[in-house]
């Protein structure tokens, strides 16, 4: 009997911490991500169907909303948002700039301008924005993800002009939030120190 109680109060507190993960700014914090970058995906390839022109356009604005984003987030943005919030704007960044670089390789192989060397056929946007999600994986410091896993890279570069925006993603994106994410660490480590302090 004790062991029917016992499972029944284990359900009861899954559940109200699963509610609880609902109710919070946790769900939304991983759901936000998601939604950016499947829309701006969806703006980007729309306005290039259009033209060429229109989407190099929206993908320059969205370009501008991740520097001056990136450029927003220190102490004071730590300070008043939660760990999942934070994190979610990293992520939100991240996906953004994957979204954007994966749009200039694409626009500039579908124009011939640039080359890639890829096992997959055909080449789409997703290829381009499984690559650039790979790249910016294997960035990590001392995680070597897709060594250790044995995962080839969905395509390569080839020539200059085909790495123009994979170094645009490494500039505006990547190293930024790397970088942004260590801050936040040390704030964090800072911040826990001081809480521990005072008690």
């Amino acid at each position: 009997m004790t062991s029917l109680a016992a499972e029944s109060d284990f359900f009861q507190s899954a559940q109200s911490k699963l509610e609880g993960f609902i109710e919070s700014k946790t769900l939304g914090a991983f759901v936000f991500p998601l939604i950016a970058y499947v829309a701006a995906r969806a703006l980007l390839t729309w306005t290039a169907e259009i033209h060429w022109l229109l989407g190099t356009i929206v993908a320059a604005i969205v370009a501008c909303v991740i520097i001056m984003a990136t450029i927003g987030l220190r102490d004071a943005f730590f300070t008043r948002e939660g760990t999942p919030i934070v994190l979610s704007m990293f992520a939100t960044l991240v996906l953004l700039g994957t979204a954007v670089c994966s749009f200039a390789s694409y626009t500039l192989w579908a124009h011939g301008l640039a080359s890639y060397a890829s096992d997959k056929s055909p080449l789409n946007m997703g290829v381009f924005g499984d690559y650039y999600l790979y790249y910016f994986v294997s960035m990590i410091p001392g995680l070597n993800v897709w060594e250790t896993l044995n995962v080839a890279s969905p395509m390569r570069p080839q020539g200059h002009l085909a790495g123009l925006p994979l170094l645009a993603f490494r500039l505006m994106v990547a190293l930024p939030i790397l970088q942004l994410f260590n801050d936040w660490r040390k704030f964090r480590g800072k911040s826990d120190e001081a809480k521990g302090a005072e008690m």
